[in-house]
């Protein structure tokens, strides 16, 4: 699966670059120029660890049970308010001393996920330090979403409701998830 997704991404960039040269005599349209970046930042993603990296299975897996919520807590200083499962996901919501109460959502993912992502997200920046790899881009409605990729093949992602909330979680997750 991923030496096929390698060899689409390269099939696409070959594409590109020619139907870029085809049309030299003419003025390049900005969304080719656009296209043509993306497709080498998939080639460049292509050649990046993080493709030769096996996915785990992370199916059914209770992310509420291998992240606690009290360790989330410990780790953000806050009291733990709930915690509440879905599919290879979990959602903390944290308390402060005053003010508005903080949210947290922890998710499983697939390479494939990150990989697109990161690839396809104009305002993705790297965070060195995480993991094999991780990036950060914003989103709307939150104030960090932050991609971590681990040497074992565990991808996660997590997006934080309040600043500065996500890298702490994420470095927990890393020490934690086994």
């Amino acid at each position: 699966m991923k030496i096929l997704l390698m060899g689409c991404m390269r099939l696409a960039l070959v594409l590109v670059f020619s139907i870029g040269l085809a049309g030299c005599d003419s003025k390049p349209e900005q969304p080719a120029a656009d296209t043509l970046v993306k497709a080498q930042k998939a080639l460049v993603a292509g050649q990046t660890s993080i493709d030769e990296l096996p996915d785990r299975n992370i199916e059914r897996m209770d992310v509420c049970a291998l992240l606690p919520g009290g360790v989330v807590a410990s780790a953000l200083n806050l009291k733990l308010a709930e915690t509440q499962a879905g599919t290879e996901m979990c959602s903390y919501t944290l308390r402060r001393d005053s003010g508005p109460e903080v949210g947290v959502v922890v998710s499983l993912t697939k390479s494939v996920s990150f990989i697109v992502t990161r690839n396809t997200s104009e305002n993705a920046r790297d965070v060195p330090g995480l993991g094999v790899a991780a990036f950060t881009r914003k989103v709307t409605g939150s104030h960090q979403d932050l991609w971590v990729a681990r040497k074992d093949g565990l991808f996660f992602h997590v997006l934080g409701y309040d600043p500065d909330i996500a890298e702490p979680v994420a470095k927990v997750a890393l020490e934690t998830i086994p």
